[in-house]
């Protein structure tokens, strides 16, 4: 069983209306780094402003745009899997700045110490 890192915008009024994109922790230091965030410790709790990640999001579409992509590669995030996850972040986000709270964060591991 591999450990996911969940990105989480919670609607407190209708749990139906909750929204999530789960990463291999791997993947989810990629990314953060890649938007330019401090990459946090993955096991505790952090919560994320949406429209500070989408600014971050488009900003590295602009980048793929003008054919940066390879600087944003590695060796364990291909371009293919880097735009998958970037449009899962990004409707997490969206859904978050639409019900004015934060995007959170947690690894798999949280509560588990």
């Amino acid at each position: 069983m591999s450990l996911l890192v969940t990105f989480y915008v919670q609607n407190c009024r209708n749990r139906a209306d909750s929204i999530s994109a789960k990463l291999p922790p791997v993947t989810a230091r990629h990314l953060l780094s890649m938007l330019a965030y401090r990459v946090p410790s993955l096991v505790e709790l952090h919560k994320i402003l949406p429209g500070e990640l989408l600014a971050q999001i488009y900003s590295v579409r602009r980048q793929f745009a003008l054919g940066r992509l390879r600087e944003f590669t590695s060796a364990h995030v291909d371009a293919e899997q880097i735009l998958v996850y970037l449009r899962e972040l990004e409707r997490v986000a969206h859904q978050a700045q639409k019900d004015s709270v934060h995007v959170m964060m947690i690894g798999a591991d949280h509560g588990r110490r």
